[in-house]
């Protein structure tokens, strides 16, 4: 996971599209979210022919900004259901391990993201029990 985020994630361009997650304007924020989608979309397809379930963008307040499995769904906060997020966004550092979600629990890969100096968020890289298992 930490290759996949080094190479594919961890790069300006994903990240500054990624910054706007905090942005105040709803416009601004679903342009740049269906950008993102669709750049790292190929990279979605890639990894989940290797058994990863999630590519998940967070903003720095532990709401969501970009589901790659559910695209359509965001904005809700994280804050209760998903403590490797909050850990992340605060301590500014990865977060691994296993950990319940909203639909699936899993083995969740959570790295915080930064842009130019300022942290803008996270994003998640996760496989379920049971493709680790197969």
């Amino acid at each position: 996971m930490q290759s996949y985020f080094d190479a594919r994630i961890n790069i300006p361009s994903v990240l500054e599209l990624a910054s706007y997650a905090n942005a105040n304007n709803e416009q601004i924020r679903d342009a740049k979210r269906k950008e993102l989608y669709s750049l790292l979309l190929p990279t979605y397809s890639e990894l989940q022919q290797r058994n990863v379930k999630q590519l998940h963008f967070h903003d720095k307040h532990n709401n969501s900004f970009l589901r790659f499995h559910l695209p359509n769904k965001f904005g809700d906060s994280l804050n209760s259901t998903r403590p490797s997020v909050v850990l992340s966004n605060k301590m500014k550092k990865p977060v691994q391990g296993f950990e319940t979600g909203k639909a699936v629990s899993g083995f969740r890969n959570v790295f915080p993201l930064v842009y130019k100096g300022e942290h803008i968020g996270s994003v998640e890289l996760s496989q379920t029990f049971e493709s680790i298992r197969s």
